[in-house]
């Protein structure tokens, strides 16, 4: 089975703040960021490179975001 995740949807209190965040601490970059209204924008960050580390098991990213989720992300070998 092949799978994999294009894109994610997160919540977050202040885009400026989540923006300079997953930039500065992550290394993501800025791929998108329109206004839809005066509350509401629209904003696309990925990966800028860095490839994940390898262990046994397969290929892992680990990271906090700014509001302390872990998150875990992982591409097992099958």
């Amino acid at each position: 089975m092949n799978n994999h995740i294009g894109q994610i949807s997160l919540l977050v209190r202040d885009y400026d703040e989540a923006i300079e965040y997953y930039s500065r601490v992550l290394g993501f970059k800025l791929i998108e960021d329109t206004e839809l209204s005066k509350s509401k924008r629209w904003v696309v960050i990925g990966p800028d490179g860095d490839d994940p580390r390898i262990e046994s098991y397969g290929k892992v990213l680990v990271f906090q975001d700014l509001y302390g989720n872990l998150w875990d992300l992982i591409h097992r070998n099958y």
